[in-house]
């Protein structure tokens, strides 16, 4: 079975054009998440607040949007749109899901997933999801 981790892009991003992985490597938060993913997952992806989800070797341009604080509308419509791109991504019900991003993201995608995902830092605030990526690298 694939196993697939989604990780929340970051309001700190490098100024330019970029690999996903590299625009968003300026926070720290970004950096544990994607080096604990690359450890037990097959592929990464980004769920980028303006275009939705990204392969992390998609070139992409700084920009400034998050998912915080957008009224419920916003964020099922985001939430559509990144439903629609796993599904023509990914077999879902032959695919585990590793999630490492905030309530903001994973609530507006959740009832996608066939399989129950992984979601080790649900309900973390920043400092603790940090210490616990720390904690479990290169285990």
């Amino acid at each position: 079975m694939e196993i697939v981790a989604l990780i929340a892009c970051t309001k700190k991003k490098r100024q330019g054009t970029f690999e996903a992985k590299y625009l968003y490597d300026e926070s720290p938060l970004f950096r544990k998440s994607y080096q604990y993913a690359k450890q037990i997952t097959d592929k990464i992806y980004i769920l980028s607040a303006k275009y939705g989800l990204l392969k992390d070797s998609d070139v992409i341009s700084t920009y400034d949007e998050t998912l915080k604080n957008k009224k419920k509308s916003i964020k099922m419509a985001w939430g559509n749109k990144v439903k629609q791109q796993l599904k023509d991504n990914f077999d879902l019900a032959n695919t585990k899901f590793l999630i490492l991003a905030g309530n903001d993201y994973f609530e507006s995608i959740e009832n996608i997933f066939i399989i129950k995902p992984e979601n080790p830092l649900q309900g973390l605030r920043q400092g603790p999801r940090q210490r616990w990526l720390k904690e479990h690298l290169n285990q």
